[in-house]
């Protein structure tokens, strides 16, 4: 009996000591309303296509990531690049999106910010602030998005 009367004691104190309501869960989706095959290809620091971390969504899919992290100590705030593509040894700056291959729009983290207004960056640039500033976040590529893209006369790989 004093086995068991112990055990309760040690799970109950296990349990009682981490309060997860101290870590939030960072919540970020991508969703292709383009109307077409949307790719996401990440360049590295050097400007090199990282081939093996390129992700496709098909017309209608999304793509979805959840970190739970304790916000205290220096685990946020992360950004849809820090879910979607870094790894171990691995960061990127820019990245393409690529629309059923005949379009293209490219996107970097060299955006400037003057009294909060971003200059030299496009206004549906995914790694501006105002899709990167919360606990949940939902970027959605639209058919605007599409229609504005460059047009790569054929192939844009």
């Amino acid at each position: 009996m004093k086995k068991i009367v112990a055990i309760i004691i040690v799970v109950l104190l296990a349990t009682s000591c981490t309060d997860q309501g101290d870590f939030k869960d960072y919540d970020y989706t991508i969703i292709n309303n383009s109307g077409v095959v949307v790719e996401i290809v990440p360049y590295n620091e050097n400007g090199v296509i990282e081939v093996n971390k390129r992700v496709t969504i098909g017309i209608g899919e999304k793509i979805n990531k959840i970190k739970r992290v304790h916000p205290i100590g220096g685990d946020g705030p992360l950004n849809f690049k820090e879910l979607l593509f870094t790894k171990a040894g691995f960061s990127f700056r820019k990245i393409d999106l690529i629309f059923n291959n005949i379009k293209k729009s490219s996107y970097s983290d060299n955006c400037l910010y003057v009294n909060g207004v971003s200059s030299n960056c496009s206004i549906r640039n995914i790694f501006l602030l105002d899709y990167n500033n919360d606990f949940t976040e939902v970027y959605t590529i639209t058919p605007e998005d599409f229609q504005n893209a460059q047009d790569c006369s054929g192939n844009c790989n």
